[in-house]
């Protein structure tokens, strides 16, 4: 009888295994099916963007004969390596993504993107903003310069991720902007929902993901890049290349590590950042995505009498602004 109770117990965990073996292997193939499709796709529409870029690109050179028709090849010469560049890593992306699935037998469930913030985190983080970051006016004054760049963004939502305590969704709706903020706090997302601000309460990665190409008008995000391991951030900015539709806005503002007190003093009072990002990584990070660099926005002055500071070396580490944004543009 024990012989027989054990045999049959055995036979049970096999059928388990194969039950539920069976559907994480399907779901594999399933998954490496839908990476195969993207990445023809995307080999697709490389082929046939460079076939037309050629016949242009022939066009344009027949024609460059004067300086005028000059400039212009060299701007679409430009253009044509930037996309062509993109479409390469992306194609690379999935294909290692692709050879990354694997339909052997099923082993433990891989861990989320991201993982959710404790209770203890969620309320000490808007306590840390309010002593350290400013107030919800300060806040909405800094931010009163992009709206010369919101306004040239195509019609559209505009998402803001990392949107936190809702200032510049709240600037968006003055405006006349459909704007929709991602925050993994929960207190704060409730919070603004309660205004009847429009917020979800999602991990940015995972939600860019869910998005279709091409549209938002503008994704922005405001001291959150400093906050994400590189290779996060990386993905983020290729997704944002992805998501926003031709024309579209890509701003992103964090501490100006140029400013000698915030790269010392004031950027380490966040325990959660990772490591200052001076401004010329994050302009190659955008054009390496395949973006258009726009501009660089030097913002915050410290309120200091640079005069009172002899030396011009130190006068200009001290009077930087004391947090910076790139402007990037996808090509349209």
């Amino acid at each position: 009888m024990a012989l027989v109770k054990r045999v049959l117990g055995k036979l049970r965990e096999i059928a388990d295994f194969l039950r539920h073996g069976s559907r994480r292997e399907l779901q594999a193939r399933q998954r490496l099916d839908q990476l195969e499709a993207r990445l023809n796709d995307q080999q697709r529409h490389l082929e046939d963007w460079q076939r037309q870029l050629g016949e242009l690109t022939s066009v344009t050179l027949s024609r460059a004969a004067d300086a005028d028709l000059q400039f212009v090849r060299n701007s679409l010469a430009a253009d044509i390596a930037r996309e062509s560049q993109w479409l390469r890593n992306r194609i690379s992306a999935l294909a290692h993504a692709a050879g990354s699935v694997s339909v052997s037998a099923p082993g433990p469930q891989a861990a989320p993107v991201a993982v959710a913030q404790s209770a203890l985190e969620e309320a000490f983080y808007p306590a840390l903003e309010q002593q350290f970051r400013g107030t919800l006016d300060e806040i909405r004054a800094r931010q009163l310069p992009y709206q010369p760049w919101i306004a040239g963004a195509p019609a559209g939502p505009v998402a803001d991720i990392g949107c936190g305590r809702g200032e510049w969704l709240g600037l968006l709706r003055e405006w006349g902007r459909d704007g929709v903020g991602v925050d993994l706090n929960s207190v704060l997302v409730g919070e603004l929902q309660a205004r009847g601000l429009n917020a979800v309460h999602a991990d940015a990665l995972a939600w860019l993901h869910q998005q279709a190409d091409d549209s938002l008008a503008a994704i922005t995000s405001f001291h959150v890049v400093e906050h994400l391991p590189l290779g996060v951030l990386l993905q983020l900015v290729d997704e944002a290349r992805r998501v926003l539709k031709p024309g579209g806005l890509l701003i992103l503002e964090t501490p100006n590590p140029e400013n000698l007190l915030v790269a010392t003093q004031s950027f380490w009072l966040d325990p959660t950042h990772q490591r200052p990002l001076p401004p010329g990584l994050l302009e190659f990070m955008a054009v390496h995505a395949g973006l258009r660099h726009e501009t660089t926005l030097r913002l915050s002055p410290p309120d200091l009498d640079g005069q009172a500071i002899a030396d011009p070396t130190l006068r200009g580490l001290m009077m930087q602004g004391r947090d910076y944004a790139v402007v990037a543009r996808k090509p349209g």
